[in-house]
């Protein structure tokens, strides 16, 4: 093993180079700064990705009536997907649970417009 400052000859056990002084121990620090930054860039580009996939299918499911289902899928498979990768991020934890909010409401407002129809069922037509 070679010290890696003077190039000389050191034992694997030493912890200094004799020669030179300088450290045998490897400091990693600036490949875990290195690794934290990229793991930070991934995130920012991932929640970008997942935020701008949910608006997308969101403005699907509002303006493309036959396509519905597939946007609604698009923006839940989106939201979820980046609330389970990142779930200490504020802006996808805010619109997964606004997304859950207003799922439940919507099963609410779904369920209760079934039970009104089938009470006056025969003057019920249509649900929608």
């Amino acid at each position: 093993m070679y010290c890696i400052n003077c190039n000389n000859k050191v034992d694997e056990k030493w912890k200094y180079c004799i020669k030179c002084g300088k450290s045998l121990i490897n400091d990693n620090s600036t490949i875990d700064e290195i690794k934290v930054e990229e793991i930070k860039d991934k995130e920012k580009k991932d929640t970008i990705l997942y935020i701008s996939l949910f608006f997308i299918g969101l403005g699907g499911l509002i303006f493309l009536d036959n396509f519905k289902g597939i946007f609604f899928l698009l923006s839940l498979v989106s939201i979820v997907t980046g609330y389970v990768k990142y779930p200490k991020n504020k802006i996808i934890k805010i619109i997964f649970w606004i997304f859950v909010i207003l799922f439940i409401l919507f099963i609410i407002f779904a369920v209760v417009a079934i039970i009104a129809c089938i009470r006056e069922l025969p003057n019920c037509t249509n649900i929608g």
